[in-house]
């Protein structure tokens, strides 16, 4: 994971990004984080766009 500028021009030492997350559109819905970060569905979706674009998710023990 990379956090990147506003400006950023797409590519890190000439490599793409498998894909690109904007945290605050992903959890404004949210009034706390702990809710967004609680959230099956949204991890779900997230999972989904990383696996779709070739990644690999393994989730580890949660709180």
């Amino acid at each position: 994971m990379t956090v990147v500028p506003a400006n950023y021009p797409d590519e890190t030492a000439g490599e793409r990004p498998m894909v690109i997350l904007k945290p605050i559109a992903l959890v404004n819905q949210y009034e706390l984080l702990d809710f967004a970060l609680n959230d099956e569905g949204l991890l779900e979706e997230i999972e989904r766009v990383v696996r779709t674009a070739g990644g690999v998710i393994t989730r580890g023990q949660r709180q």
